[in-house]
């Protein structure tokens, strides 16, 4: 499959905002997320982070090599 674009990947998670307002979770940084996978100009790779709860998950955007943090945005899980 490949390592995604940070472009491609900008255009996914920039349709979320208006998405998550509709169905109700809250995010965490995800318009500076966009603004910062934008910016990038290269591929890259992706992370998650499920907290212990499950109550927030963090998807990590990290550069091609995995070294640095590129951004970084959450999602509030639904309560089971």
């Amino acid at each position: 499959m490949g390592s995604p674009s940070a472009e491609s990947l900008a255009r996914v998670y920039e349709r979320r905002p208006r998405h998550t307002r509709r169905i109700g979770p809250a995010t965490l940084d995800l318009e500076r997320a966009v603004r910062l996978l934008r910016s990038h100009a290269a591929t890259v790779r992706l992370g998650r982070v499920d907290e212990p709860d499950r109550s927030w998950v963090y998807m990590l955007f990290l550069d091609e090599d995995g070294q640095s943090l590129i951004a970084c945005t959450a999602v509030e899980q639904p309560k089971r």
